[in-house]
């Protein structure tokens, strides 16, 4: 859709990924109402929470691989993921700093390398082989499945 001087339909969509015109037509219309909000320029606030995931990949040669993603949910907004080629604190780091603005509170799953979180903002976690949710401190499966 950036790449073409007047953009693209969704009759053009569906042709190239192969879908039914509905499913083209509600993803352009997606896709155009981020572009056109700009939510992947601005900061979450408010209630965020920072999950990670590993999604499986396969390979045309045959075989699998994973894919790590950092994802940061806002409660009731947006969702900002990022591919990392290693899920390690520096990592980590730098990209919650560069898309958090004014957060009120940060919860994450119990995984070490999110230790670091109160550093930034009232931190809380959940251990999920405990329990899976502690009143509102929560992480649901945004970032899975996503």
């Amino acid at each position: 859709m950036c790449h073409s001087p007047k953009g693209i339909s969704a009759k053009q969509l569906e042709r190239e990924l192969g879908v039914h015109y509905e499913t083209a037509w509600y993803m352009a219309k997606r896709i155009r109402q981020a572009m056109r909000h700009n939510i992947f320029e601005d900061k979450l606030c408010g209630i965020v929470e920072v999950d990670d995931a590993r999604v499986k990949t396969d390979n045309p040669g045959g075989g699998s691989s994973y894919t790590k993603v950092l994802g940061m949910p806002e409660r009731g907004g947006a969702l900002k993921m990022v591919v990392l080629e290693r899920l390690i604190r520096e990592n980590i780091e730098h990209i919650v700093a560069r898309n958090l603005g004014r957060v009120k509170k940060i919860y994450s799953d119990a995984a070490y390398r999110f230790r670091f979180l109160g550093e930034i903002a009232e931190h809380s976690c959940v251990a999920h082989y405990i329990t899976y949710s502690d009143s509102e401190v929560h992480v649901v499966n945004f970032v899975e499945n996503a």
